[in-house]
């Protein structure tokens, strides 16, 4: 979200995990940035206790000032809505710009890539705002949000299918220091979005995501890596719900590590019914350099 909004936005990130970040020091930290907009991620098992700490520990209930907070969290209920202090929502993932971008009234500063995203991805786009010139909450697709004490429940947004049209995510923008000293060195890197062809009944990846995975191409994954490299960061995992759901993609993707040589350490998951062993070796392959 990021690096989809630096160009209309001033930003930081707060990465309180890594930073051992207690609700004393974030509460310091929202006093002293003063967001007009606070974004956080709200899962389906454990949205009660986060949004209740939101609401009730943090400036943003307390101080009008700090009351523009949009929550995006990755479930098609409404559940985070019925506490009150809590302002509108995005259902699935939260990395297509059109919410923020029309909530923020910035529509006319959004860059040439970012146009190209909602031409693209969605056809039937057209701004939110009526012709008085008043933003139209209905018209924002995947949003969920209080009208009075009425849940309202948009329609939902598409995927964006081509994920090479999304931006490089500002991984220097997140406390590398403190994530090094966390969690020795690892960052996550997404080669896909959330989606996966497994049956698991207990998964709620299909409730969100459907069955199928959409990929990104292993050409933009390496220029990625080589960026974390620059960074100083050796070590990542392949965050996925099954990395190998392509084995295609895979093999490219090692292919490329061992032939530019960028000798970095890597883990990711997978099922057994979507490895072989051809597969593995070339997983387990050092570039040395």
């Amino acid at each position: 979200m990021a690096a989809l909004l630096h160009d209309a936005y001033k930003l930081a990130i707060i990465d309180a995990n890594a930073e051992r970040m207690g609700w004393p020091e974030f509460t310091r930290l929202l006093e002293r940035y003063q967001p007009k907009y606070y974004l956080t991620q709200l899962t389906a098992r454990r949205w009660k206790t986060t949004c209740t700490d939101v609401s009730w520990r943090t400036p943003v209930r307390q101080d009008d000032r700090l009351r523009h907070a949009r929550h995006a969290y990755p479930t098609r209920e409404h559940a985070p809505l019925p506490i009150s202090g809590l302002r509108p929502g995005w259902r699935a993932r939260p990395d297509h710009p059109r919410s923020a971008g029309q909530l923020g009234s910035k529509i006319d500063q959004r860059p040439e890539h970012i146009r190209r995203i909602f031409e693209r991805h969605d056809p039937s786009y057209h701004p939110a705002i009526g012709d008085d010139g008043v933003l139209d909450m209905h018209e924002i697709k995947g949003l969920a949000w209080r009208q009075g004490d009425e849940i309202v429940i948009n329609m939902p947004r598409p995927f964006i299918q081509d994920l090479d049209d999304l931006p490089i995510p500002l991984h220097e923008l997140l406390p590398l220091q403190s994530t090094a000293c966390h969690d020795q060195g690892t960052l996550h890197l997404h080669g896909d979005r959330p989606g996966c062809p497994a049956g698991c009944t207990y998964c709620i990846k299909h409730v969100s995501y459907q069955f199928g995975a959409r990929l990104r191409s292993p050409k933009l994954i390496l220029e990625e890596m080589w960026k974390l490299k620059e960074l100083g960061i050796n070590n990542i995992h392949m965050y996925a719900d099954l990395f190998t759901v392509s084995r295609d993609q895979v093999m490219d993707l090692c292919e490329r590590m061992i032939a530019e040589k960028i000798n970095i350490r890597w883990t990711s998951n997978s099922r057994v019914d979507y490895v072989d062993e051809e597969m593995l070796r070339m997983m387990a392959k050092r570039a040395i350099t």
